[in-house]
């Protein structure tokens, strides 16, 4: 009885006085002992949280991040969650020390991580932002305006001496105007022609074709992130070539990021081999539930942004590459 009174004494002393310590928080959080043991429920809390960032759910994020560690610590946590974390402090608290922060513990905690890299050079960036800034104003860069900008004709200007002659007033000719003659087509035989609306896609493999990233429920911060992610992709693996990535809303839950064309079908297929097998590294940090790659020629790309029919696409690309999409 005295050991075991002991023991709870020494127990509350450690919680209180010693509450941030590894085994005061074993002993509040007895998971956290083996990181290989997690609790299946409150995975799913973690996940839904991360969740919540991704759709752009913010303040819910954080204020049930913030409970939720309380609890459990970092042993839930997961390198996309502090990653996606770290882009919100970024982008939209404007917090680069939070951010630096969070990716500090990315680095530290998932050295295994591919994102690790990631974090450190983004951290890295954050740590300079204010010199790089401070920099790029005070560059003074001139640059002649082109109002400003006089063309001199050296020619010498042609003068056009005036005519002296005087025309005699019985030999100048009169010039006769034809009246005008208005013609009015009668109303019952004007015909509009109606625009041709084509409602179903067509596949042809010899036109040119852009490759489509499609995101699912996923907040425009995360969006410009992918983009950036695949801008720097495509420099680092194409660098002899240009790309454009352009991001559009196809509908309310959908965005898409646009790849510049291919000369045919077979071009863009090529890069779609490459980019999606890429994607698992450059966007790691994204849900691969919440986005996807086809290709799609100009005409069938208009028709989607009209009809938002995705899954009427998606079957005609499965027809043309079983298994593929």
């Amino acid at each position: 009885m005295k050991n075991k009174d002991k023991a709870n004494y020494y127990r509350n002393l450690l919680i209180t006085q010693f509450a941030d310590s590894k085994p005061a928080k074993i002993l509040t959080n007895p998971d956290a002992a083996n990181p290989l043991n997690k609790n299946k429920a409150v995975s799913d809390r973690y996940e839904e949280i991360y969740n919540q960032f991704i759709e752009g759910n913010f303040y819910d994020a954080i204020t049930q991040k913030k409970k939720a560690d309380s609890l459990y610590g970092s042993n839930y946590w997961s390198p996309q969650l502090l990653y996606i974390e770290a882009i919100y402090e970024v982008k939209e608290a404007c917090n680069d020390s939070a951010a630096i922060a969070v990716l500090n513990n990315l680095a530290s905690l998932y050295p295994a991580s591919p994102l690790k890299q990631k974090a450190e050079r983004l951290a890295e960036v954050l740590k300079r932002r204010e010199e790089i800034e401070n920099y790029l104003a005070k560059l003074e860069v001139t640059r002649a305006k082109e109002e400003e900008t006089i063309m001199i004709n050296d020619a010498e200007p042609m003068v056009q001496k005036p005519d002296t002659t005087i025309a005699k007033t019985d030999t100048v000719k009169k010039v006769v105007i034809a009246p005008v003659v208005t013609v009015v087509i009668p109303k019952d035989t004007i015909k509009k022609i109606a625009p041709v609306i084509n409602t179903t896609f067509t596949f042809n493999p010899t036109s040119p074709h852009y490759l489509i990233m499609i995101l699912d429920k996923v907040d425009g911060t995360y969006v410009n992130e992918a983009r950036n992610a695949f801008n720097r992709y495509n420099s680092d693996e194409y660098p002899s070539k240009q790309f454009t990535i352009t991001k559009e809303a196809l509908d309310n839950e959908h965005a898409l990021l646009i790849f510049s064309p291919f000369v045919d079908a077979d071009a863009a297929m090529a890069y779609y081999n490459k980019i999606k097998g890429a994607a698992k590294n450059e966007v790691s940090w994204l849900p691969a539930n919440k986005y996807s790659f086809e290709i799609i020629s100009e005409e069938s790309l208009q028709l989607l942004r009209t009809n938002k029919n995705l899954n009427g696409y998606k079957n005609l690309l499965n027809a043309q590459y079983p298994g593929k999409f």
